[in-house]
């Protein structure tokens, strides 16, 4: 499953999966590549457990 997802919550779950805030500096950096590249799209795989 594939879907657009906006930069707040990009962020929160990048902080998240490594379980850190992350650093103003790759705040900004992430911004300017969500910008840069008009949205990005985040792929949902399931895991077979």
């Amino acid at each position: 499953m594939c879907r657009n997802v906006d930069e707040n919550e990009l962020i929160s779950e990048i902080s998240d999966r490594i379980g850190e805030p992350l650093t103003e500096v790759n705040v900004d950096m992430l911004k300017r590549i969500f910008i840069e590249k008009g949205g990005i799209s985040i792929e949902f795989a399931a895991v077979n457990e």
